[in-house]
């Protein structure tokens, strides 16, 4: 898992006199995880208002920005900017491996391999399990058994 601090390399280079806000999303760097009652209902949409939250603290009201994700804070970014659409306040949107296989066509072979990884990951007897067919499908057959203790 990854946190804020993957972006500050690519910030520290830069030279756009933009400011950078990078967040942590639920349960990644500092940001806590959301409890487990609040897990078996989380959601994407719950994600964007902790963004957005987090947001009220960095820009002044109404400010427009540039938003960019990558991966699961790709998936967010999207949701974000359509629930901002009409605001005026996103500039531009730049994504990076967003993971929103939703949007391909059904019968797209991503597609169809990601809805067996979930399958797996539903079916999975122990959340070890699950995490291992997670860990093994985005960084290879093996990669978690690989993995330190």
């Amino acid at each position: 898992m990854s946190s804020r601090s993957q972006w500050n390399a690519l910030a520290a280079r830069a030279d756009t006199g933009l400011r950078c806000i990078a967040l942590d999303l639920l349960g990644y760097g500092k940001a806590p995880f959301p409890d487990s009652q609040a897990q078996q209902a989380f959601s994407l949409e719950h994600e964007v208002s902790a963004v957005l939250a987090a947001l009220e603290h960095e820009l002044a009201a109404g400010e427009p920005f540039h938003l960019v994700g990558h991966s699961y804070g790709g998936a967010t970014a999207l949701r974000l900017a359509r629930r901002l659409a009409d605001s005026g306040r996103i500039l531009s949107l730049t994504l990076f491996e967003p993971v929103a296989f939703h949007l391909l066509p059904p019968d797209n072979p991503a597609r169809v391999d990601i809805a067996k990884v979930i399958a797996r990951i539903d079916a999975a007897a122990t959340p070890r399990d699950a995490t291992q067919a997670f860990i093994d499908y985005w960084n290879g057959a093996g990669a978690f058994a690989a993995l330190p203790p």
